[in-house]
């Protein structure tokens, strides 16, 4: 018989098997497709929050008024030299 190979998550992808622990360390009983359910979105949801500004109109950090701009902007960090480009 074949044995089904999984497929390995790469550094970027939240593992189903963190989200299970969680889930235990809460008492909680969650079924195997649903933890892979919730690591793909977890994992969508993370790369959501840290997207950079791409100039592409998806906000990023510094978009929002009130945002958190850049090192620049905040007395005595990076100079003064507003937002800056990674």
């Amino acid at each position: 018989m074949a044995e089904e190979k999984k497929a390995k998550p790469s550094p970027t992808q939240l593992p189903a098997e963190s989200l299970r622990a969680m889930a235990e360390a809460l008492g909680l009983g969650v079924a195997e497709d649903t933890c892979q359910l919730l690591a793909e979105e977890a994992t969508y949801r993370l790369k959501e929050v840290a997207q950079v500004e791409t100039g592409d109109g998806v906000g990023g950090v510094g978009d929002t008024p009130g945002g958190w701009g850049g090192v620049g902007d905040t007395p005595g960090v990076g100079g003064g030299q507003g937002d800056v480009s990674w």
